[in-house]
């Protein structure tokens, strides 16, 4: 079965998880060309600016999902990788599905895909318990636009 997780939902899952409610206000996540840009308005003295970190993600063996920062952005200004810690000390963590997964007690399924859907949200493809993994499965078994709202 594949489950999609819309913008709204990870921007909701991503509001929940923000390091610091003060600085970063207005989170929100598209999944725009095979990453999930993961964005909050914040300031830098009396400027307002967008903070953007746009997201890979990765299927380890075992089923968990781990993040990788491709690109952080500051307006319109690429943040250097030894920087990045600057603006959030999480790092590639900055984002986990692990909540997620577990309040909707999903874990206990092998997630065997996850596909970005651009402009939808993100597919994890879900394997029933002892059954062999199917890795392609989110590819060759896409949601119809009716079910993505589409």
């Amino acid at each position: 079965a594949v489950v999609l997780v819309s913008e709204q939902d990870l921007s909701t899952l991503a509001a929940s998880d923000n390091p610091d409610s003060e600085t970063f206000t207005a989170v929100r996540v598209r999944a725009r060309g095979g990453q999930l840009w993961v964005s909050a308005d914040s300031h830098l003295g009396p400027l307002g600016v967008v903070v953007t970190a746009k997201l890979t993600l990765t299927l380890q063996p075992g089923g968990s999902i781990t993040t990788g920062i491709d690109e952080l952005d500051v307006g319109d200004q690429a943040i250097p990788a030894f920087m990045r810690s600057a603006i959030d000390p999480r790092g590639d963590a900055a984002l986990s599905l692990t909540p997620l997964l577990s309040a909707a007690q999903l874990s206990q399924f092998g997630v065997e895909c996850i596909a970005v859907a651009p402009d939808r949200g993100l597919e994890l493809g879900f394997h029933t318990p002892f059954l062999s993994a199917d890795p392609g499965y989110c590819a060759a078994n896409p949601l119809p636009e009716a079910i993505n709202g589409g």
